[in-house]
């Protein structure tokens, strides 16, 4: 799977394939929202034959988001698609729109986990961000999900808004029997509105990052790579996988290096190439790949964070491969 690390993996680990951008819900940080995908989601025949090229190309998992992917009318089907040609799927939702006899279904499917979203651990904060009765669909699909016995991680994006409720977020995660994700919240799409308001400040940074070294069992993804150094790198993944682990397919077909970039310059469309061709030949991912930061490569932190997160650095800037402006180190 390995090759020269500047050419990237032979395939990406995993892949995030926003499968639809219609979703029943408004969250105030939602990173699709009011984005324009021309030409439609990909339809059936479409979404096979893209996860037969991944297949092709072994990909380790494929992350299914949206919108939300429950409204698909033939979720089901793609999810079974997945499931015959072996590759494993997270699957990220808001939850309301799953049942009992929905949950029943979805069992039924191997190598299938879940993340449910709950941005707190009370009705009012929750509802507050993510709109009127996303708690209570939140919470009960979580319910529903761990009795049929499906893997459930609840996903928390932490912001000013909700800090103060991580901890009993947590306890309520695993009073249902589920696991606890933190994510960091990103400036794409809704959440460039709210962003300047919301996101945490280097004081509560560093507050979250001692409660995260409490908390060895809450998985973070690539989210807070950038907390390393402050001292023990979190567990996780400590760097920005776009482009070279990682890349993320939009609801049309056309290819990110990350989901939080959907609103920048794109890598390619596998309506017109393969993901295989995208993946090894497009310019932006190869500029992801051999990225340097010029203001960071005398840090001797730089091995650590990379020089941040990518979506970050174009809200403030404009560019891509500029340092983060969250950095903790450098003002």
């Amino acid at each position: 799977m390995m090759a020269n690390w500047k050419t990237g993996l032979r395939a990406p680990i995993c892949i995030t394939w926003e499968i639809t951008s219609s979703c029943n819900l408004a969250c105030k940080h939602c990173l699709a929202a009011n984005m324009v995908f021309p030409a439609g989601d990909l339809d059936f025949i479409e979404a096979t034959e893209l996860i037969n090229q991944l297949a092709e190309m072994e990909v380790f998992y494929i992350n299914i988001g949206g919108g939300e992917p429950f409204i698909r009318k033939d979720i089901l089907a793609i999810l079974q698609y997945v499931n015959l040609k072996g590759i494993p799927i997270q699957l990220s939702t808001n939850g309301t729109l799953i049942d009992d006899q929905l949950a029943k279904m979805l069992s039924e499917i191997t190598d299938l986990r879940f993340q449910v979203s709950l941005d707190g651990a009370r009705l009012e904060t929750n509802d507050f961000i993510r709109g009127p009765g996303s708690f209570a669909g939140a919470v009960d699909a979580v319910r529903v999900l761990v009795k049929r016995g499906l893997p459930v991680s609840v996903n928390f994006v932490v912001t000013k808004d909700n800090l103060h409720e991580l901890e009993d977020c947590y306890q309520l995660a695993r009073q249902y029997g589920a696991k606890f994700r933190v994510t960091r919240l990103r400036p794409s799409g809704q959440a460039r509105k709210t962003y300047d308001s919301c996101h945490l400040d280097i004081s509560q940074y560093r507050k979250l990052y001692s409660w995260l070294l409490q908390r060895p069992d809450v998985s973070t993804g690539d989210s807070f790579f950038f907390l390393s150094v402050l001292g023990k790198p979190l567990s996780g993944m400590n760097s920005c996988g776009a482009g070279t682990m990682t890349c993320s397919v939009a609801p049309n077909g056309d290819v990110y290096p990350c989901a939080f970039l959907m609103d920048e310059e794109k890598a390619g469309s596998i309506r017109r190439k393969s993901f295989a061709e995208i993946w090894h030949r497009s310019i932006l991912l190869n500029k992801f790949r051999e990225k340097e930061i010029s203001e960071c490569e005398d840090c001797l932190q730089y091995v650590n964070c990379g020089g941040g997160c990518p979506a970050v650095s174009v809200y403030y800037s404009g560019q891509l491969f500029d340092r983060d402006p969250e950095c903790l180190i450098l003002p």
